[in-house]
C-alpha cells in the first residue's frame, strides 16, 4: 500500500511505483539509462523495466514510461493497442497521444523548422516525377521505421535502382510511405546533433558521427556519439519548439530533436523523437537526475 503523508493542506504520495517500457531482447550491452534508473531508485522510487508486449496488469503502476522500446515499429498495430490500452489505466509518458502522433514521420509536415528538401511518396506515386532524383544524391525513407532500417542512399545516375528498390518493398508493405530527401554530405563529417529537452528544459546536446564513407548516425552501425553544445541562440529556437508541441500534447514530457547541418551551417530537422529516444545519459548523468526529479513533481499528488 503506498503511503501518503499531511503537508498542511497538501497531500503528498511518498511512494511511487513506476515502469520503464522496454523491448524484448535489448541488447545486454545497452546501458544509456541506467543513470536515470538509478536516479529513480535514490529518490526512493520502485523501478520495474518491463518489454512493453509483457502480459502483466500495468495498473499496478503510478507511471509507465516509454524507454527502449525499440522494436515497436515492427508490430506497429499491437504497439499503438497496447498504448492506448496502458493510456486508460496508469499514466503513460509521453501520453498516447504522442505516440499516435508520432510513430509515423508523416508529421513532419506539421513542425516549424525547416526540412532538408523532401519529397513524400505513396506506393503507386510517380518516383521519376521528383525532379532532383535524377541530377543529385538523395536518401529514401520510410516514414515508419527505425536505426535505419530500409534506409538507402542513392545517386542521380542510379534512378532505376532506387525504383526498383520501392517497387520491391511495395510489393511487401504496400500501406508504407516514404520520404525523398536531398542528401547533405555534411552527415558524413559533421555528424547529426540531438538537443535533449526534459519537461520544458534543455538537458544537454550530442554529437553523432557516422564511420568514414556512412550516412548512419546510430551506435550499432559503429558511430560515435560525443557531448555537444549548442549555441544560446539555438536552444532558445529549441525551447520555443518543444513549447509549440507543448500547446498541442496535455503531459509531454521530454523530446529529442535530431538537427542536420545544411552547406550554409544551418541547422535543419531531421526528427522529432518523442517515444522511445535514446537519451544518451552516459553524456550527461545530472540530466538523468534532472528527469526523476520532475517524474517525481508530475506524480506527486497536491
Amino acid at each position: 500500500m503506498n503511503a501518503y503523508v499531511a503537508q498542511g493542506r497538501t497531500l503528498k504520495k511518498t511512494k511511487f511505483r513506476i515502469a520503464l517500457a522496454t523491448c524484448q531482447n535489448l541488447r545486454p550491452a545497452e546501458c544509456d539509462d541506467e543513470p536515470y534508473e538509478a536516479a529513480l531508485r535514490r529518490e526512493g522510487l520502485d523501478v520495474d523495466v518491463i518489454p512493453w508486449s509483457a502480459d502483466i496488469d500495468w495498473s499496478i503502476y503510478d507511471a509507465v514510461q516509454l524507454r527502449t522500446t525499440w522494436d515497436y515499429t515492427e508490430h506497429i498495430e499491437a504497439f499503438l493497442k497496447w498504448a492506448n490500452a496502458t493510456s486508460k489505466v496508469t499514466r503513460l509518458l509521453n501520453p498516447f497521444a504522442v505516440v499516435k502522433w508520432n510513430y509515423d514521420k508523416n508529421y513532419l509536415k506539421e513542425v516549424d523548422w525547416p526540412l532538408v528538401k523532401t519529397t513524400w511518396l505513396k506506393a503507386g506515386d510517380d518516383f521519376d516525377a521528383i525532379d532532383f532524383v535524377s541530377t543529385s544524391t538523395y536518401f529514401l525513407k520510410p516514414v515508419i521505421g527505425a536505426n535505419a532500417r530500409n534506409t538507402l542512399r542513392f545517386t542521380g545516375a542510379k534512378r532505376h535502382e532506387a525504383r526498383y528498390f520501392l517497387n520491391d518493398i511495395w510489393r511487401h508493405q504496400p500501406t508504407l510511405g516514404f520520404m525523398c530527401q536531398s542528401y547533405l554530405d555534411t552527415v558524413e563529417t559533421f555528424g547529426e546533433v540531438s538537443a535533449i529537452v526534459i519537461d520544458g528544459r534543455y538537458a544537454h546536446g550530442v554529437r553523432k558521427v557516422p564511420v568514414d564513407g556512412d550516412y548512419r548516425v546510430q551506435d550499432d552501425h559503429g558511430a560515435i556519439d560525443m557531448p555537444y553544445a549548442f549555441e544560446p541562440y539555438q536552444v532558445e529556437k529549441i525551447i520555443c519548439l518543444y513549447q509549440q508541441l507543448e500547446r498541442r500534447f496535455e503531459d509531454l514530457f521530454y523530446a529529442r530533436f535530431d538537427f542536420l547541418k545544411n552547406k550554409q551551417g544551418d541547422l535543419v530537422l531531421n526528427e522529432v523523437e518523442l517515444i522511445e529516444p535514446s537519451l544518451f545519459f552516459r553524456h550527461a548523468p545530472e540530466s538523468a537526475d534532472l528527469m526523476a526529479a520532475r517524474l517525481i513533481e508530475r506524480l506527486t499528488i497536491k
